[in-house]
Formats: C-alpha cells, sequence, structure tokens
C-alpha cells in the first residue's frame, strides 16, 4: 500500500522523529540487516534539490534494521511518506535544522516500529543513554588512501617511488585513523551526517552575512593588506563575525536544548562555535573560504 502519513516532527524544532531501534550496534551487520534511513525523504522531492536543501537530507541520517526501515511487512516506509518540509528557498530553517543536526539534537519522542501500528512515545532513559555512548570508528577506506597519494604525487609533480608509497600511506592511515577516532567521540549511535553537503552549505550561508556593525576600515584591511598572517587574522575575524551573525536568532533554542542535555555533552555551548568547526580546518578556510570572502566583500562594496 501506498504511505500516507505524515512523519511527526519534535515539537520544539520542527525535526523529524527517528525510529526506536534495537540497543545494538548496527553498523556490524551487513546491508540486508540494516541500512540507512534519511529523515528528511522523499530524495526526490523539490525542497530538497537546492544546495540547502540537500544539506538537509544529508543531515540527519540513521542506521536501521531493514525490517523497519523498508523491506519488513510493516515498514517505516510502508507508513510514512515523509516530513513536511522547508520550502526551497527558505535557507534560514534548513541552516537551523542543519545545526541542530550536526550538534546532535535527540528529540524526547521517537517512532515505536514494534507494534501493529506505529506509534509516538517517549524515549527511553536507556535509549538515549545508548545513542549517546561513542560508536565504533569508522574503518579507513582505500579510496580515502588513494586521493592521499594522488595529492601527494600531484604537489611533486612526478610519479611516487614504492618507498614513498609506503611511507605516505602508512602516514594517511594514521591521520585517518585518528580523524575517524575523535569523529565517532563526538557522534551518536546509529546516526551520522555527510560532512561536505553541510560544510558548502553552512560556507554559502555565512558569506552571505552582513558585517554592517564592524568598522569598514577592518573589512578594508583585509581586502588590501600585503602581509599574509594579518590578512590571515582579519579573515578568522571576519568568518566568525558572520558565523554569529547566522546563528543568533536561533542561538538560545540551541542553548536551551544543550542545558537540557538534547545535544551532544561535548557540542560546543554556542552554535556559532560549532558552525566555524564545519567550516573546516585553517588551512581550508585560508586557501579556500577567504578568497571568496574578500571576492564577495569586493563585489557587495
Amino acid at each position: 500500500m501506498a504511505a500516507e502519513m505524515i512523519t511527526p516532527v519534535d515539537e520544539l524544532t520542527g525535526m523529524p522523529l527517528s525510529v526506536a531501534t534495537p540497543l545494538q550496534d548496527l553498523s556490524r551487520h551487513k546491508s540486508e540487516v540494516a541500512n540507512w534511513h534519511h529523515l528528511y525523504h522523499p530524495s526526490t522531492a523539490a525542497e530538497l534539490q537546492s544546495l540547502g536543501g540537500n544539506a538537509l537530507r544529508n543531515s540527519r541520517v540513521q542506521l536501521l534494521p531493514v525490517k523497519q526501515h523498508n523491506a519488513g511487512k510493516y515498514n517505516y516506509h510502508t507508513y510514512y511518506k515523509g516530513p513536511i518540509l522547508p520550502l526551497a528557498d527558505d535557507e534560514f530553517t534548513q541552516f537551523r535544522l542543519c545545526v541542530l543536526s550536526c550538534a546532535g539534537y535527540l528529540p524526547d519522542k521517537v517512532i515505536d516500529m514494534e507494534g501493529a501500528v506505529p506509534i509516538e512515545r517517549l524515549m527511553t532513559a536507556g535509549e538515549l543513554k545508548y545513542l549517546r555512548r561513542a560508536p565504533l570508528p569508522e574503518k579507513v577506506t582505500s579510496v580515502e588512501l588513494r586521493r592521499y597519494l594522488a595529492i601527494h604525487e600531484l604537489a611533486r609533480g612526478e610519479p611516487l617511488g614504492d618507498m614513498e608509497v609506503k611511507r605516505l600511506t602508512n602516514e594517511g592511515r594514521a591521520k585517518f585513523r585518528e580523524r575517524n577516532e575523535t569523529q565517532a567521540i563526538l557522534s551518536d549511535n546509529n546516526f551520522r551526517y555527510a560532512y561536505e553537503p553541510i560544510r558548502d552549505f553552512f560556507k554559502d550561508y555565512a558569506l552571505r552575512q552582513p558585517l554592517d556593525h564592524l568598522s569598514e576600515p577592518l573589512v578594508d584591511e583585509f581586502l588590501h593588506t600585503k602581509k599574509i598572517e594579518r590578512h590571515h587574522y582579519l579573515g578568522h575575524l571576519l568568518l566568525t563575525e558572520k558565523s554569529e551573525v547566522a546563528t543568533e536568532s536561533f542561538e538560545m533554542q540551541y542553548r536551551d536544548a544543550h542545558k537540557a542535555g538534547r545535544l551532544h555533552p561535548l557540542m560546543p555551548t554556542m552554535p556559532h562555535n560549532l558552525v566555524d568547526d564545519k567550516l573546516g580546518n585553517r588551512a581550508y578556510k585560508e586557501e579556500i573560504i577567504f578568497p571568496e570572502m574578500a571576492e564577495r566583500l569586493l563585489l557587495s562594496a
């Protein structure tokens, strides 16, 4: 039968409710046992085709047993056609929901699929405790290592020797393993988000925020100084300011959720700090974001 029910959402934030799952690490299972459920769906919805819509779709993905997700007789998609989505041009709502997802916001209710019909119920203390337990780190993939080698080979301008390939492979594996372990500590069991769509949307949204309250000489110095260290210092200052402007209208909602224990306990207490972190590391900001920010500031002058 065709799904007819609208996915229920959290009353405080508008985030779709997740599905109650067994208290076990589903990542150990193969895809025929457990697979990933995008809480913002369907994928073909017009509201999810924009930069912000794509980020929103990828901001909250839950690992579910297939019998609950899309293969059992009474699975989620048998009943639910999806939540009411923000309009494609409602970038503020898309941005707010993405920030909360990245912060690990968990609504106090879940959809229980264990009975004859799905029901909404409160998440139990045991479920919350389990979800907040750090999952196993993801494995380093061969694709990541090949890309790492390709970047170094391109930088050298010549093929890498066997000893260099071995050294860089070990170096890359160590770096990616450390990254994955850090990410696991900041994650919830059976949930994830796709980083690049989030980063690209956050960058675009943050860079479009005004800087009217900052002095014109400060912006002018960022655009025209020949001192690279000063340029970088001002760039970080301006980007942080833009992140603050982008999040100030829902800062209280974020802080209240943090105090109530609805966010991951290791998340920053202020939303602009989370956005600043998701915009990338220092090198990415200085090499990729600052030139684009400078171009946009010049065009708006």
